[in-house]
């Protein structure tokens, strides 16, 4: 059997464009060995999209970060985001929809802020 790589298929972005929030999710987490990360990485190569300068951040288990270009960019689950107090409420209703299309969904803040949300299957 041959193995599917995980895929960023979906990009909602939120106050910038597509290309912006992947720019800088895949800066952020560029030095990941998670799948997820590895993801976001590939669509961003396949883009063209110039990785930036980012100091990655240690972080709990549901999300990865770094500071990226003097943003605080981080990728996580709803809990995640959560556990360090950010408003994601107005991310549900997009996370719901990707979760029953059957994507796993992450959220993109930065500087603490919503940014987008990113599907995966």
């Amino acid at each position: 059997m041959e193995h599917c790589a995980l895929k960023c298929k979906e990009i909602i972005a939120l106050g910038m464009t597509e290309y912006k929030l992947l720019q800088l999710a895949g800066s952020a987490v560029q030095h990941s060995k998670k799948e997820i990360c590895a993801s976001v990485v590939r669509r961003c190569i396949f883009h063209n999209l110039p990785f930036l300068d980012a100091l990655p951040l240690a972080l709990h288990s549901g999300g990865r970060g770094a500071m990226v270009q003097g943003k605080l960019v981080m990728l996580g689950t709803v809990h995640f985001m959560r556990e360090k107090h950010i408003d994601v409420q107005y991310a549900i209703g997009f996370v719901r929809i990707l979760i029953s299309r059957g994507y796993i969904a992450r959220i993109i803040t930065v500087d603490g802020k919503l940014a987008g949300v990113l599907g995966f299957k």
